[in-house]
């Protein structure tokens, strides 16, 4: 799913559950980060796995999603992690794969309101920052990435879920996807 931009190299690793992904990014200073796609559920015969993504805590084995590093090679992390997205397919693919950023939990909001510094009025201007990345690349590159994949666009309605097909330009807060051979 990645394009052929330059990307850090990955090293793979698995579990019963996860499929994980780390590498070092070596901007500003170097640091650990980790891609982990966790089953969360199946859906009508289709595994569900949220991909999570962030600095990589060695000692305590665990990805921190709510860090932002500010490392100076925002492109190269981005496009290394998008190049997983394939890596997870080849491995399973008939998964449908969850797109969300740990700044769009329904508890975010709160907790940044506790110590903020923006000063955010009525709407917190970091709530779904992360998934807004997602969302600009996959509009940008939208015809090209569908050939080979399905998306769809989701938003939580107070306590609901609603999906619908991909509309770029829409706003959704997670993203869906699957690979395109296998449903068509």
């Amino acid at each position: 799913m990645g394009t052929g931009e330059d990307r850090y190299e990955t090293v793979e690793g698995r579990t019963e559950a996860t499929v994980e992904y780390s590498f070092t990014s070596k901007g500003h200073r170097t640091i650990r980060k980790g891609i982990r796609y966790r089953h969360t559920q199946s859906i009508y015969g289709l595994q569900v796995f949220n991909m999570e993504f962030g600095d990589y805590d060695v000692e305590a084995n665990s990805i921190l999603y709510d860090q932002s590093s500010n490392n100076g090679d925002a492109y190269r992390v981005f496009h290394t992690v998008l190049n997983t997205i394939s890596a997870f397919f080849r491995l399973f693919p008939k998964a449908v794969v969850m797109v969300e950023g740990s700044d769009s939990s329904p508890d975010f909001e709160e907790a940044c309101r506790k110590d903020c510094h923006r000063n955010c009025e009525e709407v917190c201007k970091r709530l779904h920052r992360r998934i807004g990345i997602y969302r600009e690349y996959l509009n940008k590159n939208f015809d090209d990435l569908k050939k080979d994949h399905i998306f769809l666009g989701g938003m939580y309605v107070g306590r609901s879920v609603y999906i619908e097909p991909y509309e770029p330009g829409k706003y959704y807060t997670f993203i869906l996807i699957m690979k395109r051979y296998i449903y068509v």
